[in-house]
């Protein structure tokens, strides 16, 4: 169980967010976004803008479906005023043949009243993990 840190357990959709994220189940994670969100993400290549669930959906599964291995590592819930602030760690290997490991980190604020309407996240890119 995700403890919002502020009193009393995480939100549902946050908690929901980051089960379905670290499950790579995107069409559960769809569920979890308002049908006209949006998302702005800063990316190390630069910004990029998603519309509508379908769009941020397929973000995301842009960056992670096709790792041949996957392991959220750590995730944690905040409250700042009236948005959310989620953050996770990912573990990942692109290919099953490759002995590199990246760890990538990303922190989002949300406005989530019940379903995600507003995704605003930070990545830290792709990085070497070290650990094989």
């Amino acid at each position: 169980m995700i403890v919002d840190p502020v009193g009393g357990t995480a939100p549902a959709v946050a908690v929901s967010f980051l089960d379905t994220l670290g499950a790579r189940e995107f069409a559960r994670l769809s569920s979890c976004l308002g049908d006209d969100v949006r998302m702005r993400a800063l990316l190390p290549s630069g910004v990029c803008d998603s519309q509508g669930a379908a769009a941020v959906t397929d973000r995301f599964r842009s960056w992670f479906a096709d790792a041949a291995e996957f392991q959220l590592v750590d995730s944690g819930v905040d409250r700042i005023g009236p948005l959310l602030s989620l953050r996770w760690r990912l573990r990942v290997r692109f290919s099953p043949r490759s002995p590199r490991l990246h760890v990538v980190e990303q922190l989002a604020y949300v406005h989530a009243p019940d379903r995600i309407r507003r995704l605003d996240l930070l990545c830290s890119g792709f990085h070497g993990d070290g650990h094989g």
